[in-house]
């Protein structure tokens, strides 16, 4: 029998709120599958760590530690909040220069959600899915959608990405995150337990440490 671990509640809320932005911060593939830059994260709350790769395949990594308490706002990709602030206007001026580039519509949205823009964040996002519907941008909007107190579409577009994508780690942690929230977790740990069975690599890893934290064996009653 498995026993939620309730003295890791929120260790385990912390890791998996950076987990979700970092999911968003990592720009998608392009339209012709280009690698783009990601941030290897090594993660340290209280006595525990762990290390969270974002993006996809043939990424390339740097590595950046980050110390973070429970509520804490983080913004990941190594831009302040008035950085992303100042390139606004740029990044705004490039896409209505190239409204279906996919890479200055992510970079847009990215800028756009740092800001707390997140209605504009959100509608960038969908412009994007009616480009090219992809896993990533259905995982990115979903995040969106979900700090902006939207479960239901954010849990939709988190099955739907997992749906064009099994092997995309971060909805199963995103989505396991919320179905916590909910008070479910036998949802959420069966989720990440049908994830361990598509991701690989690091990947895998991430999700074992996150049942690790949440499970522990108990004797049969």
């Amino acid at each position: 029998m498995i026993k939620i671990l309730r003295r890791r509640g929120l260790l385990l809320a912390a890791l998996i709120a950076l987990v979700a932005v970092a999911g968003l911060s990592a720009a998608c593939s392009d339209s012709e599958g280009a690698p783009t830059d990601t941030t290897t994260i090594t993660i340290s709350v209280e006595d525990s760590a762990t290390t969270k790769t974002t993006g996809g395949e043939d990424s390339a990594t740097t590595t950046e530690t980050i110390s973070v308490t429970t509520g804490e706002t983080l913004v990941v990709g190594g831009e302040s909040k008035e950085e992303y602030e100042t390139s606004l206007p740029d990044l705004k001026a490039a896409v209505a220069a190239a409204p279906d580039d996919l890479d200055k519509l992510q970079k847009l949205a990215v800028a756009q959600y740092q800001t707390g823009r997140l209605s504009d964040a959100a509608s960038t996002y969908r412009k994007m899915l009616a480009i090219e519907d992809n896993a990533f941008t259905r995982n990115n909007l979903a995040n969106v959608l979900r700090d902006m107190g939207d479960m239901e579409e954010a849990k939709t577009l988190y099955r739907e990405a997992l749906a064009a994508d099994p092997t995309l780690v971060h909805p199963y942690v995103n989505l396991a995150h919320i179905l916590l929230d909910e008070g479910d977790d036998r949802g959420a740990l069966d989720l990440l337990q049908s994830g361990m069975e598509k991701v690989t690599g690091d990947d895998k890893t991430s999700i074992q440490s996150f049942i690790d934290r949440l499970t522990q064996s108990t004797t049969t009653t």
